[in-house]
């Protein structure tokens, strides 16, 4: 891991930290504020009413947990809430790519997910076609259509957050629902 990667990373656990600040002073969230916030605003637009402060510090973990991983040696994210903190990191590197006008090959992001985001279960997520939810194998998404990690959700522990089958995952996902931010 390079400065950059580092400035990228902590950029991305900053903005995040500035979006719980927002979120925490808010009554209750709706998506015109998930849409204003510098990190939330890339997370899948459909469920932006359930972006709240304790998804929040749940999701500033799980980007902590990925961001570590760029410098102990990376490995494919064993959970969607990793997924989506690297679908994150890489909207940041898009808007540096922008402000410095870097000389990047033009399907970059691609090539890079295609390394980063091997066999990903996130896309789906991003579809708001019903057909699409349900042809994926995973129990992340309930009846209702929602990612199981957000507030209210039947499911408790949330897949979402819960590597699988590592033992540091299984660590962290013993953490994730023994911790109630």
């Amino acid at each position: 891991m390079n400065a950059d990667d580092e400035d990228l990373s902590g950029v991305l656990v900053d903005q995040l930290f500035r979006d719980l600040g927002t979120l925490t002073a808010l009554d209750a969230v709706v998506p015109s504020d998930v849409a204003g916030s510098a990190v939330l605003s890339s997370l899948p637009p459909q469920f932006a009413v359930s972006y709240d402060a304790r998804f929040t510090r749940k999701f500033i973990v799980a980007a902590s947990d990925v961001t570590a991983s760029l410098v102990r040696g990376w490995t494919a994210p064993g959970c969607l809430a990793a997924e989506l903190a690297v679908r994150c990191l890489l909207d940041q590197a898009e808007i540096t790519e922008d402000i410095y006008e870097l000389d990047l090959p033009e399907d970059w992001r691609a090539q890079v997910e295609e390394v980063l985001l091997e066999e990903a279960e996130s896309p789906t997520l991003y579809s708001d076609s019903p057909a699409s939810r349900k042809s994926t194998s995973g129990s992340w998404v309930s009846r209702a259509g929602s990612p199981r990690l957000l507030p209210g959700a039947p499911c408790r522990p949330t897949p979402w957050l819960r590597r699988r089958g590592r033992e540091s995952g299984r660590a962290l996902g013993r953490g994730l629902r023994n911790h109630d931010p």
